[in-house]
């Protein structure tokens, strides 16, 4: 008789996780957003970042490739198509977002994690303060 572990992404525990960026002419914040959050990955807490841009035209891309992170390029519709557009194009069952302008605290995605996968849970969300006060 043999035990069976479930695949990454089906320990309700412990999911899989993706996070998905979507961005447009982010150049000047990407930097500090994927530093933030590229740990993450080095340490298994996260399966993938995914970064959306959204039709950038201002060095974007150029900056996000220096990071391991998957890049996906698409015209420009809005932060809202970006979103759908990296959900459905995640490899993962859960998806984390978060915005190219924000910095997300080093355990901020274990806060998250606390309630993924306990019924009736089935989105958890949290807070993050603007680095940049000259901007909305």
């Amino acid at each position: 008789m043999s035990t069976a572990t479930p695949a990454r992404g089906e320990d309700a525990a412990n999911p899989a996780i993706t996070l998905v960026i979507p961005g447009y002419n982010t150049a000047t914040s990407v930097d500090a957003c994927l530093a933030a959050v590229v740990p993450l990955l080095e340490t298994g807490e996260l399966e993938e970042i995914l970064f959306v841009d959204d039709g950038s035209t201002d060095g974007t891309r150029e900056a996000v490739g220096r990071f391991p992170v998957r890049l996906e390029a698409r015209p420009h519709r809005g932060r809202g198509a970006a979103r759908n557009f990296g959900w459905r194009a995640a490899k993962t069952p859960w998806v984390w977002f978060l915005d190219a302008d924000c910095v997300a605290r080093r355990d901020a995605l274990s806060w998250l994690r606390r309630l993924a996968g306990k019924p009736p849970v089935a989105a958890v969300g949290g807070s993050f303060d603007n680095p940049r006060p000259d901007s909305l």
